[in-house]
């Protein structure tokens, strides 16, 4: 009997601070609703989760020690002569050890099954409160960023006519930044209204830093709008002087015509068709396959990329006036996804081709023809689809490639296009490299020849090389 009452006062014992684990568990609620008391929150519950964890061994040797006993009651019963060998007192023992071991065991397992849940919460909550931390930051550096770009930027009645399509893009980019910069607040909207993540509401900071970041995207907004207007009706006088200028580049039957996004394309008024390449070009694409007899593929594609980097007038313009002429005009790759468009490319080009021209003593003719024909070569290697835009890094690889220069200066104009402060380049940006890179190829049909459009082996190649890391620009190509 002693050893009955002794195990009915350690189940007492556990019970009662099972129970008092439990009310902790309550008054550790709700969900905190900033991040770093939640942090804490998950903290204090994995302190609880030990002090539970404490008691195992002593539980488990508790129910075994009550199951043992019962078992051993029921086998000494059974090898009684009479169930009235057995007192009162020693039934109602037996009782209420069943009793105690049932609910010991049962409160155990609740109880578990409660800080399971309390922890799933508080590790749901702390995964959203982190994503809203992130977009807090990620909409906070870009509107700062939007803000900066729109005060630095001086009336467009005092902007030089000359810099009006350059202003234009500038102005389209940021628009476009702050139209993701929205993007980014309804993500964050969506998340603080969402409460499957916390049974408390976030915190109501939170709440009002999304609502004045909301505010100041708006009215970065309207300040775009209103700025791209402007520049879209100044920058309408230009285009009749363009248009002037590469309707030179066709003769009759053909007429130069434009989209109302200023990609060109070609009307045989003898036939009555349209087309989106020069006649010019193809006659170029039609000579390229002359070189298909060519048994060596490195050989067959420089023959095609000689003859049509003459065929451009590209031949004739020094890499230095490339990286000039792109440093006037704002083509920079800063991210890699930065956007150049159709009006831009012309004004580019031809500048590059009236210089030239000046050293050279070419014709008007030569230069309209010029810069229709390498428009028409970038539009079909980058942009089959005659969006009006290409990305900056595309415009400026098809430049590098086909002009004149040292090959290991292209390439390191090329790399420190995508290099960061310290002349490194990581996978993502390599990719986007390579894959501007094989486009030309596959625009001459020689795709297949340098490994298909899959430019994965080659980053992976050239990473085995930095041992997974960022590339170093200069200690891998600029040194051989």
């Amino acid at each position: 009997m002693d050893q009955w009452s002794e195990l009915i006062s350690k189940c007492r014992q556990l019970l009662d601070f099972l129970m008092s684990r439990e009310n902790e568990l309550i008054a550790a609620r709700p969900v905190a609703g900033s991040l770093p008391e939640v942090k804490q929150q998950q903290l204090s519950h994995e302190d609880w989760k030990n002090r539970l964890e404490s008691k195992t061994s002593e539980f488990e040797h508790t129910i075994t020690t009550g199951r043992f006993l019962l078992e051993k009651e029921g086998a000494d019963r059974r090898l009684s002569s009479s169930s009235c060998d057995k007192s009162s007192e020693s039934k109602a023992a037996i009782k209420n050890i069943r009793r105690h071991i049932r609910l010991l065991n049962q409160k155990w397992v609740e109880l578990h099954n409660k800080s399971e849940r309390w922890q799933n919460q508080l590790t749901s909550t702390d995964r959203v409160l982190n994503d809203v931390t992130n977009l807090v930051n990620i909409a906070v550096t870009q509107l700062d960023d939007t803000e900066s770009s729109l005060q630095s930027w001086g009336s467009v009645g005092d902007c030089p006519i000359a810099d009006l399509p350059r202003q234009l893009t500038m102005a389209k980019a940021l628009k476009r930044k702050n139209d993701e910069t929205g993007e980014v607040l309804n993500k964050l909207n969506s998340l603080l209204k969402n409460q499957e993540y916390s049974e408390g509401p976030v915190a109501t900071e939170t709440t009002r830093i999304v609502s004045q970041l909301l505010i100041r995207q708006v009215k970065a907004e309207k300040s775009l709008n209103r700025r791209l207007s402007e520049l879209e009706g100044m920058n309408s006088s230009l285009v009749p002087e363009v248009g002037v200028l590469l309707s030179d580049s066709v003769s009759r039957p053909y007429e130069r015509a434009t989209t109302p996004s200023g990609i060109p394309y070609f009307i045989n008024h003898e036939n009555k068709t349209t087309q989106w390449d020069h006649p010019r070009m193809v006659t170029l694409l039609a000579q390229l396959s002359k070189f298909n007899t060519t048994k060596f593929s490195a050989y067959r594609t420089a023959q095609k990329l000689r003859k049509v980097q003459q065929f451009l007038g590209l031949s004739s313009v020094a890499l230095k006036d490339v990286i000039q002429t792109c440093k006037e005009h704002g083509v920079v790759t800063e991210h890699g996804e930065d956007i150049i468009e159709v009006n831009i490319m012309i004004e580019c080009l031809r500048e590059l081709f009236e210089h030239q021209a000046d050293e050279s003593g070419a014709s008007d003719m030569s230069v309209s023809l010029s810069i229709d024909l390498s428009l028409n070569w970038l539009l079909n290697v980058y942009d089959l689809g005659r969006q009006g835009q290409i990305r900056t890094l595309s415009f400026q690889v098809g430049l590098v490639v086909m002009c004149k220069g040292a090959v290991e200066d292209k390439f390191n104009y090329l790399l420190s296009c995508l290099a960061d402060e310290s002349s490194m380049i990581d996978e993502q940006k390599l990719s986007l490299l390579l894959t501007d890179c094989i486009q030309i190829p596959r625009q001459l049909g020689e795709l297949n020849s340098f490994g298909g459009s899959n430019v994965k082996p080659s980053v992976d190649s050239c990473l085995q090389q930095a041992k997974g890391q960022a590339l170093s620009v200069v200690a891998s190509f600029s040194n051989g």
